[in-house]
Formats: structure tokens, C-alpha cells, sequence
């Protein structure tokens, strides 16, 4: 009883299986080491609960240290073939982070805006080569030798609110 008191159930148990070789039952033995077997039982879970929350610890550590390495490499070109193989090593673990799941979107931000950027940059030069266009059309009527046309031509060029880098 003064061991399971100290919390030493294995010694206690121990101690009570060398007694139940001499004597089957004495006083209250089997309730001895029913208490030592159920303290044994509480520490074992213990560790294990500890030992859980170790592993959680580094896994959590591990990842945060991975997105914080894949976040400094992150550029305006990264896409989630990227971040898939910088992430890699981790998203075994919880591919649900809060984390990852920042750190994807950041992605999927970057590469929507990378999309908008080439699409208004495509637009902007249709636009650019529509304008090229009636100035061509105008310097054909020009060269035809017919300054009516030409100068109507000129004009639709003028009114145009197609843009104009080139300053024609």
C-alpha cells in the first residue's frame, strides 16, 4: 500500500504477485494489485497521451517550418505545381493546416492575378493592333492618291479611343 501510495505500482505489483506464490489471498491482496495494475494502466496511457503530444508538437513545428521556407521563395510566377513540391514533404501530416491552406490560396491569388495580367496585357495589344489597323487603312487610301477618302480616314484614326503607344 506505501508503494502504490509513492506511485511506485510496478514495485507494488511485483510485490504482490511474490505473495500470491506464497498465499493465494491475503487481507486485501487482490485489491492491491488490482489498484497497481489500474496505476500501471493510468501511466501507461499517460505516456502515450505524452508522447502523442510530442509527435503533434514536431509535426506542427515541421510544418510551420516548411511554410515559412516555401512562403520566402514564393514569386509573382509560383503556381500550385510549385508549391505541390515544396509542400510535399509535409502534406502527409495535414494537407488541412491553417498553414498550407494560407500559403495556398497566397498561390492561387498569385497565379488569378497572373492570369489577369496576361489577359489585359492580350487585350491591350489586340487594341494596340486595331489601331495599327485604320492607320494602315489610311495610309492605303493616301498612297491611292485620293485625299477625300484619305483625310475621312485620318479622322476615324483621330476619333478612335483605341490606344495609341506608337503616337500615329
Amino acid at each position: 500500500q506505501s508503494m502504490i501510495a509513492q506511485g511506485r505500482y510496478e514495485l507494488a505489483r511485483q510485490e504482490v504477485i511474490k505473495l500470491h506464490q506464497i498465499i493465494p489471498y491475503y487481507e486485501d491482496s487482490k485489491a492491491i494489485e488490482e489498484t497497481a495494475n489500474q496505476g500501471l494502466a493510468i501511466l501507461a496511457e499517460r505516456e502515450k497521451n505524452e508522447a502523442a503530444e510530442r509527435q503533434r508538437v514536431q509535426i506542427e513545428e515541421k510544418i510551420q517550418r516548411q511554410v515559412a521556407e516555401c512562403r520566402s521563395k514564393l514569386n509573382p510566377n509560383s503556381d500550385s505545381v510549385w508549391l505541390a513540391g515544396c509542400l510535399e514533404s509535409i502534406t502527409q501530416f495535414n494537407p488541412e493546416h491553417p498553414s498550407i491552406l494560407a500559403l495556398q490560396n497566397d498561390v492561387e491569388r498569385l497565379t488569378t492575378e497572373r492570369a489577369m495580367r496576361e489577359a489585359n496585357a492580350k487585350e491591350y495589344a489586340a487594341r494596340v493592333a486595331a489601331h495599327r489597323a485604320l492607320f494602315k487603312r489610311a495610309e492605303a487610301e493616301e498612297a491611292k492618291g485620293l485625299p477625300i477618302p484619305a483625310i475621312a480616314a485620318y479622322e476615324r484614326v483621330l476619333r478612335s479611343k483605341l490606344p495609341d503607344p506608337g503616337n500615329l
